[in-house]
């Protein structure tokens, strides 16, 4: 199985990574950084530079890939950092 991991780099990213490629799947992480921290020597873990609201970053990134995890975000502080407990569910 192909997969790839948007928004890879972080703490959860690498960690679905490193679960993908000990099950045999070949995994890219698309990310605007680089995963830091994270052992990726050995493993069929494919690192991409880019963002994928951005088409040059993400187009050759999604050929050939059976599933995609999103985990990618804005990275917009005031959004990210409402208060959300008012919202309805």
């Amino acid at each position: 199985m192909r997969v790839l991991i948007t928004g890879g780099g972080g703490f959860i990213g690498t960690h679905l990574a490193h679960l993908f490629t000990a099950s045999g799947a070949r995994v890219a992480i698309l990310d605007r950084h680089a995963p830091q921290g994270v052992e990726m020597c050995g493993q069929s873990i494919r690192y991409i530079r880019g963002e994928f609201r951005r088409r040059r970053g993400s187009g050759c990134a999604l050929d050939s890939v059976d599933v995609v995890y999103h985990l990618a975000w804005s990275g917009i502080h005031s959004v990210s950092n409402q208060d959300v407990s008012g919202m309805p569910l």
